[in-house]
């Protein structure tokens, strides 16, 4: 597929354009709080978790490893489920003594710098494969509508808006206390947004290519290898250190969202 470079660049500025008002005016209440503090929402900016590897890495291990692709899904809802359990008391703990992140509350807990140092370094190097992931995705996807586009630049201006975004709406505060409504307002919406490009794209491949469900039905009955590749459960230890990592992974993530109740 083929796309005008300019109307690439254009959709592209379009959307974050959208997302910096759509952040900006939150800021500046010209939502309703009922709206912005809404548990939807609050639930739909948890979808910060569903990165790159949701849409290229599960497809890719459903394909090699079957089920195996469900353990990223359980592990974050696992996570989400005992949140209440496993947050609720570190939320209390760094609401009463103002810690603003992960490191502080280690810090904190053993009264050590030098834990809270190891703890941003850690925080940092586990990160960076994600963040890699989430840049190479991006500038794969552009280059794969125009040819034209260079990867290395699409890289480097992707990363300057996202530093920018982050600290306009995420880090001019520091304190526990403060809250970031129009960053989590620009999640809400940047998953709303994932949802509406999979189901387009589950309608198009289904009544597109397969002409419907019997369609569907059809081929898979006419190519059985492929579903049992689907089918395919999972063997050996692999999922159940995925099913921790994922786990981890959504924990990390529901710490860092701003509750909204």
């Amino acid at each position: 597929m083929t796309l005008n470079l300019s109307a690439l660049l254009l959709i592209g500025i379009g959307y974050l354009f959208f997302l910096f008002v759509a952040a900006y005016l939150t800021e500046r209440g010209f939502f309703p709080k009922k709206l912005v503090q809404h548990p939807v929402t609050h639930v739909l900016s948890l979808a910060v978790y569903a990165s790159a590897w949701t849409f290229y890495g599960t497809f890719s291990l459903a394909t090699d490893a079957g089920f195996t692709f469900l353990v990223s899904y359980l592990g974050a809802t696992f996570a989400f489920i005992l949140a209440p359990i496993i947050l609720m008391p570190i939320l209390r703990i760094a609401r009463s003594h103002q810690l603003s992140s992960l490191a502080d509350l280690f810090a904190f807990r053993y009264q050590s710098a030098r834990t809270g140092s190891f703890i941003t370094l850690l925080v940092v190097i586990i990160s960076m494969p994600l963040i890699a992931l989430q840049i190479q995705a991006f500038s794969n996807s552009l280059s794969q509508f125009d040819s034209r586009v260079s990867g290395h630049h699409v890289a480097i201006v992707f990363c300057l808006i996202m530093s920018l975004f982050s600290m306009l709406f995420g880090a001019r505060q520091l304190s526990i206390r403060s809250r970031h409504d129009g960053l989590m307002v620009a999640i809400a919406i940047k998953s709303v947004v994932k949802v509406i490009a999979l189901l387009t794209m589950a309608g198009v491949i289904l009544f597109g290519l397969f002409s419907g469900p019997i369609g569907l039905h059809e081929w898979l009955s006419e190519h059985p290898d492929q579903l049992a590749r689907l089918q395919k459960l999972p063997t050996g230890n692999n999922w159940q250190v995925l099913l921790l990592a994922f786990f981890c992974i959504g924990v990390y993530h529901t710490a860092h969202v701003p509750p909204t109740l």
